[in-house]
C-alpha cells in the first residue's frame, strides 16, 4: 500500500479563514502557543529542536502540494529522499525528525497514511478532499480538488524537474572539527561558504595542517589583543590559505611590552639614556 506524509490537524493548526478563500498561498499561519504537552516533549528531547525545524519546512512544502497537508505530488506521494532535498537537508536528517514527529511518545505532528489519487475518498486528515473540500480549507473543484491547485503545483513539478536539486552531501568530520574550533566571534558567518572553499582546496585529504594552523592562529597576538578585535572571518582565512604563513606572531609578553613595537622600543631607550633620578629617604632630625 503505497502511504504518504500528512501533517496531522491541517485544517486546525495551518489553516485560518482567511487562507481557506485561496487556491494557493504564499504563507502558512500557525499558532504561536506553546503549551501543549507534545511541543514540551519535543523540545526536551536531544533531536527535538532540529527535529521541530525541519517540520515547519515539511508544512510550508505542504501549503503548496495539490492537497494541503499532504507531502504529495499529483501522480504519488513525496519520497523521503525528494522531501529532503526540497527542505534542503540529508535524507537521514530527514528521516530521524519523521520518525520523532511520528513517534508514539510525540505523534502530535506528522503520520503515515494511505495515499489516495485527488479526488478519492478523503482520509482523517482529508488527504483528499471529498465533494466539499472539507477539512482541508480548499474550495471545491469538479472532483473535490481546486483546478487552480493543480495547474499551479503542476508549473511547478516541471520546474523543478528542470532544475533537480542539488543533491545534499554532509560535512566531512575535519571542516565539522574546524568550524567548533573557530573562536566566537561577530564575523564567524557563511558556514555553507566556507565548506564549499574547503572542499575546493581539498582539506579534507590532509586537514591537521588546517587545524593545526588554526590552533597557532588563536593564540597569535592579533587574535587575542582587544578580545579578538582583529579575528578574521573564516572564509577569509580559508581563502588565503593563512595556515601556511610561517612567521604567526607569537602571543603578548607578559608584560604588555611588544619587542617589535616602535613606541615600546623607544620608551625603553628613553629611560636608558635617561634613568629616573634617586629618590633618597629623608630623616627627621
Amino acid at each position: 500500500m503505497t502511504t504518504a506524509w500528512v501533517i496531522k490537524q491541517w485544517g486546525e493548526f495551518f489553516e485560518t479563514s482567511e487562507s481557506k478563500r485561496y487556491a494557493m498561498t504564499k504563507y502558512v499561519p500557525i499558532r504561536n502557543d506553546h503549551n501543549s504537552t507534545a511541543f514540551r516533549l519535543l523540545m526536551q528531547s536531544s533531536a527535538g529542536r532540529s527535529a521541530f525545524g525541519l517540520f515547519i519546512a515539511a508544512a510550508q512544502i505542504a501549503s503548496r502540494s495539490p492537497v494541503r497537508g499532504v507531502l504529495a505530488m499529483h501522480e504519488r506521494p513525496l519520497t523521503d529522499r525528494e522531501i529532503a532535498s526540497k527542505i534542503g537537508c540529508p535524507e537521514k536528517a530527514w528521516l530521524a525528525a519523521a520518525e520523532l514527529l511520528s513517534s508514539k511518545e510525540i505523534g502530535c505532528w506528522l503520520k503515515r497514511e494511505a495515499w489516495v489519487p485527488t479526488g478519492n475518498t478523503p482520509g482523517e486528515n482529508g488527504i483528499s478532499p471529498g465533494p466539499h473540500g472539507a477539512d482541508t480549507g480548499q474550495a471545491p473543484g469538479p472532483h473535490g480538488a481546486n483546478p487552480a491547485i493543480q495547474e499551479e503545483s503542476r508549473e511547478e513539478e516541471k520546474r523543478e524537474d528542470k532544475n533537480p536539486p542539488t543533491p545534499q552531501r554532509e560535512e566531512p568530520p575535519s571542516f565539522t572539527a574546524f568550524w567548533a574550533a573557530w573562536p566566537p566571534h561577530r564575523r564567524k558567518a557563511d558556514r555553507a561558504k566556507c565548506l564549499t572553499r574547503w572542499r575546493t582546496l581539498r582539506i579534507e585529504s590532509d586537514p591537521a595542517p588546517v587545524l593545526e594552523g588554526l590552533a597557532r592562529w588563536k593564540q597569535s597576538r592579533d587574535w587575542l589583543k582587544q578580545d579578538g578585535e582583529y579575528i578574521p572571518a573564516p572564509y577569509t582565512w580559508l581563502n588565503k590559505r593563512a595556515w601556511e604563513v610561517d612567521n604567526i606572531p607569537g602571543p603578548q609578553p607578559p608584560n604588555g611590552v611588544h619587542r617589535d613595537d616602535p613606541n615600546a622600543r623607544r620608551a625603553a631607550q628613553a629611560a636608558r639614556e635617561h634613568p629616573e633620578p634617586e629618590r633618597y629617604n629623608i630623616r627627621k632630625a
